[in-house]
C-alpha cells in the first residue's frame, strides 16, 4: 500500500483552523459569559427597585394614614419647633415605618417617615407638608338654637366674654345672650321671664342667617369630618364624673373618659393633672346622652339630645343636633353652645346652670380640633 503524503503547507493549515475555532469558543463563551452577567445585573437591578418601590409604597401609605387619621389632640398641642415619633407595620405586613411629626408653624407640619421593605430592608424616605383645616364655629354667642325653646328656672345664659384662662388676650365687647332665627319662639318662664336670665348685647338677637350651616359645617371642615376624626368615641348613654388622668406624669390620651383638664376653672383654680391641661379632645357622642358630673374641654359634639344635669362643667364647644335641656344644680358651659333646640325648663333646672360666652375658649378648641391635610400642591417629596 502507498502512505497518504501530505502536500507543504497542510500542518499550518491545520493549526490555523484549529486556532480560528479556539478563537470562536472564546468569542461565544465571552458572548455568553456578557449575557449572564447582564441578565444577572438586570435581574438583580429589578429586584432591588422593587424592593426600593415597596419601601416607598410602606412610606407613601404610612404618611397617608397619619394624615387621613390626624391625632390632632397630640399633634395641635405641639409647639411650633417640636417633634413627634411614630413607627408601625404596613397592613399587609410587607413592611415597616419610622418617622416624625414636626410643627413648623401654627398652621404647617412636616411628616418625614422612612418606609422599609420587610425582606431587603430596603429604605425610602418620603417627607408631606400638612396644613391644618381651621376650624370655625359660627358660635357668636352664649347660645346658639333654632325652632321652639323654653327658658326658665335659675338658669343663667350670659354673653359677657369670660377669661377662662390667664393667657387669654383680655375680655371683648359682650357678645348676644342667645342667639336665634325668630326670638318670638322662645319662651323665657318663670323667674327668666322678660329674659331675667339672660345677659348679653342683645339679650337675645333675632339672626335669619342662623341655618343649617350654622351647626354643621365649620370652615374648613364640617360634621361628618370632625366627628369621623374625633380623639373620644362614645355611645349615647348617662357619664359620670368624667375627669383627667395622668401616667407617669403624662396626659393619658388613651383613657375615654379623660375630656382634658380645664385649668383654673371656678372650682379649680390650679390644674389637678397639669399634664392634660393643652389637652383639648373633640369627644363625639352618638346618641341621646346624659351627663351628671366631671369636668372637661375641647369640642363636643352629640348626634341626638344632650341631658347636663348635676355639677358638669366644660370649656369649649357643645354641639347638640338634638335638644339641650340642663337638670340639678351646678352645670356650667365656658365657651359657645351650638344646638338645635333647647329645654332649660324650671322643673329640671334646680340650681345655677350657667351657658357663657368666651371668645378665648372658642379660638382655643378652633384650633386644638383642626384636622390636617396634604397641600394641594408640591406637598410631598422624596428625601435622600
Amino acid at each position: 500500500m502507498r502512505s497518504a503524503r501530505r502536500g507543504p503547507g497542510a500542518g499550518a493549515r491545520s493549526g490555523i483552523a484549529m486556532l480560528l475555532a479556539l478563537v470562536a469558543v472564546i468569542i461565544v463563551g465571552g458572548v455568553a459569559a456578557a449575557v449572564s452577567a447582564a441578565t444577572m445585573i438586570e435581574q438583580r437591578t429589578g429586584e432591588t427597585v422593587r424592593r426600593h418601590n415597596q419601601a416607598f409604597a410602606v412610606a407613601d401609605a404610612a404618611a397617608g394614614e397619619i394624615i387621613g387619621n390626624w391625632n390632632s389632640g397630640t399633634y395641635n398641642s405641639m409647639a411650633v419647633g417640636t417633634a413627634t415619633t411614630v413607627s408601625g407595620t404596613s397592613p399587609l405586613g410587607t413592611g415597616s415605618y419610622t418617622g416624625s411629626v414636626s410643627r413648623v408653624n401654627n398652621e404647617i407640619f412636616l411628616v418625614d417617615i422612612v418606609g422599609r421593605d420587610r425582606a431587603s430592608q430596603a429604605r425610602q424616605r418620603l417627607g408631606m407638608l400638612v396644613k391644618l383645616r381651621i376650624l370655625t364655629f359660627d358660635a357668636n354667642s352664649a347660645l346658639t338654637t333654632r325652632g321652639p325653646g323654653r327658658v326658665s328656672g335659675s338658669g343663667v345664659i350670659d354673653g359677657t366674654d369670660a377669661q377662662p384662662w390667664p393667657e387669654c388676650p383680655g375680655a371683648g365687647p359682650m357678645a348676644p345672650g342667645i342667639r336665634h332665627p325668630n326670638v318670638s319662639q322662645l319662651d323665657f318662664q318663670g323667674t327668666c321671664a322678660g329674659m331675667a336670665c339672660v345677659t348679653g348685647n342683645p339679650q337675645a338677637l333675632s339672626d335669619p342667617t342662623v341655618n343649617d350651616n350654622t351647626f354643621f359645617n365649620y370652615g374648613e371642615s364640617d360634621w361628618a369630618a370632625l366627628s369621623s376624626a374625633a380623639n373620644i368615641v362614645l355611645p349615647g348613654a348617662t357619664y359620670t364624673g368624667m375627669e383627667p388622668t395622668a401616667s407617669g406624669g403624662v396626659c393619658n390620651r388613651l383613657d375615654a373618659n379623660n375630656w382634658g383638664e380645664p385649668r383654673r376653672f371656678l372650682t379649680h383654680p390650679l390644674s389637678t393633672v397639669i399634664s392634660c391641661t393643652g389637652y383639648f379632645p373633640t369627644i363625639f357622642l352618638n346618641g341621646d346622652t346624659r351627663i351628671t358630673t366631671g369636668r372637661g374641654q375641647g369640642v363636643m359634639l352629640v348626634n341626638g339630645d344632650l341631658e347636663l344635669a348635676g355639677n358638669f362643667r366644660f370649656i369649649g364647644i357643645m354641639i347638640v343636633r338634638g335638644r339641650l335641656r340642663t337638670t340639678g344644680t351646678g352645670a356650667h358651659i365656658t365657651g359657645g353652645v351650638l344646638a338645635a333646640n333647647v329645654d332649660l325648663d324650671d322643673t329640671f333646672v334646680a340650681g345655677n346652670a350657667t351657658i357663657q360666652f368666651s371668645r378665648c375658649a372658642i379660638s382655643a378648641v378652633q384650633n386644638s380640633g383642626a384636622p390636617g391635610a396634604l397641600f394641594r400642591s408640591r406637598g410631598w417629596t422624596q428625601i435622600f
